[in-house]
This record gives structure tokens, sequence and C-alpha cells, in this order.
């Protein structure tokens, strides 16, 4: 990235993380396992030398680089702010600049920005062109899993473009909706809490609290699919 290479994803998969050359028969490449008493990565083969032609280095390519996490930044630079910009803060900002954006996570389970652009976000054709290009700079990634608000363009779109991943629910977006929906912000706070249950009993437990306090938002998750927005199924 410093150099303005830019480089895609040969094989990803749970075990296994392979990056390699945008420009084909280049050197460059990364190969990385996961280690067996975590979720970390070890790199276990890296060369850094690039065998392609200068003409093909460019400053515009779909990874992000210094220069556009500076340009992010930089108004609160400016302001003089001195607060630490976690992963997270960075992201917020970029939200504002960009209408598209797709983050992912980390072994320390930070979010970070690996794709964004301007466009309608309320287009069918434009979170294809968003998602076509997402592709385009990962490629195929196996166990690939999309967490999204449910946004019925966003559904279609990931279908459309990536039809074996597995698509599930952001479980703040969700009670979040409820909330509004139900104006009912225990319902909200209880759904929360049931989302993020790692055991089956106190995912059970939570349901019929949740079930107490209203049988149409009980209903609703059960419709939806407990397998779609909880940490236990």
């Amino acid at each position: 990235m410093r150099g303005n290479y830019e480089w895609k994803v040969k094989r990803s998969n749970k075990p296994v993380v392979h990056l390699v050359c945008k420009i084909d028969n280049c050197t460059w490449k990364l190969r990385a396992v996961r280690r067996d008493e975590g979720t970390y990565f070890q790199v276990r083969s890296f060369v850094n030398e690039h065998s392609c032609p200068l003409k093909e280095v460019h400053r515009r390519h779909r990874q992000a680089n210094a220069v556009i996490i500076c340009e992010v930044i930089a108004h609160r630079l400016q302001q003089h702010d001195s607060r630490l910009m976690r992963p997270n803060d960075i992201i917020t900002d970029m939200k504002t600049m960009y209408n598209f954006m797709a983050a992912a996570q980390d072994g320390n389970e930070q979010a970070y920005p690996i794709d964004f652009s301007y466009g309608d976000s309320e287009n069918n054709a434009s979170w294809e062109w968003f998602l076509d290009c997402l592709k385009g700079a990962f490629g195929n990634i196996e166990d690939l899993v999309f967490i999204f608000d449910r946004h019925a363009i966003i559904k279609s779109g990931i279908a459309s473009v990536f039809p074996y991943a597995t698509h599930t629910i952001c479980a703040w977006h969700f009670s979040e909706n409820k909330r509004k929906c139900f104006h009912r912000k225990d319902v909200a706070q209880i759904m929360f809490v049931v989302a993020k249950s790692y055991r089956e009993l106190q995912f059970n437990r939570h349901m019929e609290e949740l079930r107490n306090l209203s049988q149409n938002a009980y209903d609703y998750v059960v419709n939806v699919g407990p397998e779609k927005w909880s940490y236990v199924h």
C-alpha cells in the first residue's frame, strides 16, 4: 500500500489467507495461517519484492492507502482534536464522506473499513456495482458472512453477487428498528440481550422475558429466524 501497489486475495478461508499482487506473474505474495491456540494468524511466507512493471503502479487502487485515511481524519487534526482515533472512529467519519461502506473485523474484534464509494445508496444497480467492486478486490471467500440491517436492496445485491454467502442481521440495528416499530425501549433492550446470549439457557430465559413484554415482538423475532440474529444459534 505504501508503494501504491494493489493486491488481491488468491485464497481466504478459516485456516489460510493468501494474498498476491494484482498483476499476474508478479513475485509479491503473502501467506498466513491461523494459530491453533486462537484467532490470530501467523505469517508463514512473505515476498516483499514486486517484479511487475512500474507503469502498473498507480495511486487510485482498491485498497485504502495512507493518503485516503489522512483525508478522512485531517479535519479532526485541523480542529486540534487530541483524542485518540480508533478504527471505529475512522469508519464513522468515512460514512459521512461516502455513501457506501463495507467493514470487516480483525482478530481483536475491531472493525476496519475495506471498501467505500460514492453513489445512490437507494438504487439496486448501485449496490450491485459496489458489491461487484468488493468481489473484484477480495475474490471468492469461503465461509463469507455479511452482517447488515435487513435493508431489502442490500439483501438483493448480496444474493446476486455473493449467492453462497451467509446473511445475518446486525443485532444493534435489529433491536433499534423494533424500538422504533413498537415504540418500546424496554423491548429493544431485551431483544439486544437475547441476541447477545451465548448460552441456550440464557437465550430461552430472555426470550420468555420478551414474550411477557410484547407477544408481537416475540412473534416477529421468531418468524425472522434466531439463526439470523442470535449468537447462540
